[in-house]
């Protein structure tokens, strides 16, 4: 997930706590409509566009995961659109219905 708006445009530009928010959110509602919640993310990549940025993203990574965070591991990269601070990949357990 990045930090986009429905139609596509970035979301907050230059900011690293609002790009972590808007993507963790868009997470929260892919999860939720499968059923799940963010108790149920049990990975997640993160890329940064700058490590420099890391103590913002994971400020705010721990109001998401407040009890235990999921396995995770993080690395600095270039990310698809220069204004992207944050990306993250998420990989959900969610039980199957009977």
């Amino acid at each position: 997930m990045l930090a986009m708006d429905a139609s596509g445009k970035t979301t907050g530009v230059g900011d690293a706590t609002v790009q972590t928010r808007a993507v963790l959110e868009s997470i929260r509602a892919v999860v939720e409509t499968a059923g799940g919640s963010m108790a149920d993310v049990t990975y997640n990549a993160i890329f940064l566009k700058d490590l420099g940025d890391y103590a913002a993203m994971n400020a705010v990574y721990k109001e998401y995961f407040p009890s235990a965070f999921p396995a995770r591991y993080c690395i600095r990269a270039d990310l698809v659109r220069p204004e992207f601070l944050v990306e993250i990949s998420s990989i959900a357990h969610l039980p199957r219905p009977l």
